[in-house]
């Protein structure tokens, strides 16, 4: 036992006023929230185990959710069902443990470090796991490989936690039972999947989280299917990610704080080759963020090469990515930055085109009708009319056009050579 912590769990305000405003029920606090104080990190995640049935663990989560002026929501089915309240400042979850002792609820959880308790609202801390002594020596050990087995899903959790914890790394032993069990992954929900990913990709470590998912075989199997997923490119620039996960670091902090989730999702779909926001449509992300990440996987490696290439390359990729464009340019910018030793000057010019002339070239002038444009080519509205839409819009964003007369010449021309 440590006293150290027995103190602190005692007497911390915010965790004594969460369970006072749930009812003060006889509940467990369970898992992170512990871990985190023993390390010395704040946490928002308050998980608890209320020893009680389901019926009384409701209204605990409906009195908290009361108090903190939100509301309560069940996730997930009985018997492991769990209320989730959340705010702005605290996510608070909590389980009936109904007929299950507290002793069979610790063992049955991932990692011994995940599976400290402590009984509100004064103690004792109940390590059945070592998991202080994990901790201390920051490693992740699995409780049992059962456990793993039966819900694949923690395994990508251990990687997470990597991308998390300063200096923490995987337990050998548990090492290899991820690595054998990897293939189970596959079998997953791909919505939790997809969760999992992309908090590990917010870590401030998210290229050791990103190694220890490759390591142990469990990137190739969170892959959507039909994907190949693309290990040397991800091997030569998995440093770019730690850059994305902490915009305030990045070179060009402007452009990555526009929308972080896209720049690190889009990092993540390039390594997977993935360009079509209907491969991932079961991962669960919005299809805002999943639309934009593939066009940032699609557009990245011509982006890194345009760096230094023409300005009429430059505005064509703005064109072309639309109001992905800042998370395209945060990515590419890493990638070159951190990995290629490119100039910091290059892309902070294309930021600087960004954002003076960006409206005007994701939506250039249209100079001719689409009846006009169709007359000319003899064509009615079909596929074949929106491609000569399309080229008239990126020569006119590349600045080839900028006048009706300059508009038809370029047709006229398009329409002599497809002679």
């Amino acid at each position: 036992m440590n006293p150290a912590i027995d103190k602190v769990l005692a007497y911390d305000s915010r965790l004594l006023r969460i369970w006072h405003q749930m009812g003060s029920p006889p509940a467990i606090l369970v898992g992170g929230y512990i871990r985190d104080r023993l390390l010395g990190r704040s946490s928002l995640d308050l998980d608890f185990t209320i020893e009680a049935c389901a019926d009384a663990t409701a209204a605990c989560a409906q009195r908290l959710a009361r108090a903190l002026r939100t509301g309560a929501h069940l996730i997930g089915r009985p018997p492991r069902a769990v209320w989730r309240v959340e705010t702005a400042h605290e996510k608070v979850e909590m389980i009936a443990l109904g007929d299950t002792s507290r002793e069979e609820d610790i063992l049955r959880r991932d990692f011994s470090c995940n599976a400290l308790a402590w009984v509100m609202p004064s103690g004792p801390l109940i390590d059945l796991c070592n998991g202080q002594d994990g901790i201390s020596e920051r490693q992740l050990v699995s409780i049992a490989e059962d456990n793993l087995r039966q819900d694949p899903v923690r395994m990508l959790r251990g990687a997470r936690l990597v991308s998390q914890l300063r200096d923490f790394d995987i337990e050998s032993a548990t090492s290899r039972q991820i690595s054998e069990l990897a293939t189970r992954v596959s079998e997953s929900p791909r919505e939790r999947v997809g969760q999992e990913l992309l908090l590990l990709l917010r870590g401030p470590f998210a290229a050791r989280g990103l190694d220890a998912l490759c390591r142990h075989d469990l990137m190739a199997h969170s892959v959507p299917p039909d994907t190949t997923f693309d290990s040397a490119w991800l091997s030569q620039f998995i440093e770019a990610a730690d850059t994305l996960a902490s915009p305030s670091r990045h070179p060009l902090r402007a452009a990555a704080a526009v929308n972080p989730e896209v720049s690190r999702l889009g990092f993540l779909l390039r390594s997977w080759r993935v360009s079509d926001a209907r491969a991932t449509a079961q991962y669960g992300w919005p299809r805002a963020l999943r639309r934009h990440a593939s066009t940032v996987s699609l557009f990245l490696d011509r982006t890194v090469a345009s760096c230094e290439g023409s300005l009429a390359d430059r505005r064509e990729l703005i064109f072309r990515a639309g109001h992905a464009f800042p998370s395209l340019l945060s990515v590419a910018a890493a990638v070159d930055l951190v990995c290629l030793q490119g100039s910091v000057e290059s892309w902070r010019r294309w930021w600087r085109l960004w954002q003076r002339s960006g409206a005007t070239l994701i939506h250039p002038p249209q100079f001719l009708t689409a009846k006009e444009i169709a007359n000319r080519f003899d064509c009615s509205a079909s596929p074949e009319l929106g491609r000569w839409i399309d080229r008239l819009k990126r020569a006119t964003a590349r600045g080839e056009i900028r006048s009706t007369q300059a508009a038809r010449s370029f047709l006229d021309d398009l329409n002599e050579s497809k002679s």
